[in-house]
């Protein structure tokens, strides 16, 4: 890389390059993104160099997201620059050195790199709690995962604010990675060794933007970081040769539920589904299933399925007339010896098939009993049924 062609008399404080300043500011903007107007002090980023590294640290109070880089420069500095500017200058700017120096006053720092010169306010440190990032120990584990695996536990996350135990992902002893709504679960399969515990529903969305940096698993843990406040912090990082990548979140204080109560241990039909083709019939279905009731009110898009020992059919209607079904080939594993009528959420049936090519096996017991989905990867999903 050439040197910089705009020139600056500050002091060198440190070097890095554009692609990891412009990752680091989109991240940044994805972790604060809907902090309040009130809560200024989240729209920036904290950078401390010492040594031969910078961290630059984002935070929205719940999570904090760091970068390490290794810098050929350091001088030893704490100070804060608004995310939106870093996102601003560094978009679009491929692979390029970057120089910080000291601008012209105290409160000012220059960005240099090419022809371009950048110079912005310094701030100084926020009053913000920052974890002890000292404190962990990144070389201890206790849930390892598939990198391609979490997104699909991930979908069955609540929303719910009013259930905070449901807004994450808990690991279940002889389970695996749990998520569950209180309508669906979705497990993975996960090498673990502590059990119990919730991670936040932010915590495993940034994990999965930020989980594209490592080629294989993932592996995230916890601790207890604050005896006083019996706090655990939730931790979890990737890294290459010259960049490392760090996650902390507090955990969700509650207690998850007893996911063994809804599994089902035993199934009267057992059939196998091609996924793709199913996944084309439910959209198409979808089209005619009721999404209003009669007085106007908004409906949950429910499919019914007719279940029988050599085939399934796909039913929609419009209150209680049913207006069109389609039926879909099927590999009979275990066949029964009745035929029942089954009401699903069409939107969790196509979220338990996607990302899937090999065929997926569904169980069925009867009409009010939950439906498992179990893919090619060993992980699978419960839909609860909804009367029809």
């Amino acid at each position: 890389m050439g040197r910089t062609r705009v020139q600056s008399n500050g002091k060198v404080l440190f070097d890095a390059y554009s692609n990891e300043l412009f990752q680091f500011a989109k991240e940044a903007k994805f972790v604060t993104k809907g902090t309040p107007n009130n809560f200024v002090v989240l729209k920036y980023a904290r950078i401390m160099a010492k040594d031969d590294k910078v961290k630059f640290i984002a935070s929205n109070l719940d999570l904090f997201l760091t970068m390490d880089i290794h810098c050929l420069h350091v001088e030893n500095l704490d100070f804060i620059l608004l995310i939106e500017d870093l996102f601003k200058i560094f978009e679009g700017v491929e692979n390029q050195k970057v120089e910080f120096r000291q601008g012209k006053e105290r409160y000012q720092i220059d960005i240099l790199f090419g022809k371009e010169k950048h110079t912005l306010l310094k701030g100084a440190n926020a009053d913000l709690e920052y974890p002890d990032f000292n404190f962990f120990d990144m070389k201890e584990r206790t849930v390892t995962i598939p990198k391609d695996n979490l997104w699909f536990a991930q979908m069955a996350m609540s929303n719910d604010e009013t259930r905070n135990n449901l807004n994450g992902v808990c690991a279940v002893e002889g389970i695996g990675v749990c998520a569950t709504d209180g309508h669906r679960m979705h497990i993975v399969s996960a090498e673990m060794t502590e059990f119990g515990k919730i991670y936040p529903a932010n915590f495993v969305d940034e994990m999965i933007r930020i989980a594209k940096f490592t080629k294989s698993q993932i592996s995230f843990a916890c601790r207890k970081a604050d005896k006083e406040l019996n706090r655990d912090i939730g931790y979890f990082s990737v890294e290459d040769y010259k960049t490392k990548w760090t996650l902390y979140s507090q955990m969700v204080d509650s207690v998850y539920p007893d996911v063994k109560m809804v599994l089902p241990e035993h199934s009267k039909i057992e059939i196998l589904i091609e996924p793709k083709e199913t996944t084309k019939t439910l959209k198409r279905i979808k089209k005619f299933c009721s999404k209003a009731d009669e007085k106007g009110e908004s409906m949950v898009p429910c499919v019914k399925l007719k279940v029988s020992n050599d085939k399934v059919i796909f039913c929609a209607n419009r209150y209680d007339e049913i207006i069109t079904e389609i039926e879909i080939d099927v590999t009979t594993l275990k066949p029964g010896n009745e035929e029942f009528l089954i009401g699903l959420n069409v939107n969790y049936f196509l979220d338990a098939l996607k990302k899937e090519d090999e065929k997926v096996k569904l169980t069925f017991n009867d009409d009010l009993s939950p439906i498992k989905f179990i893919r090619s990867d060993g992980s699978y999903g419960i839909i609860m049924p909804m009367r029809v």
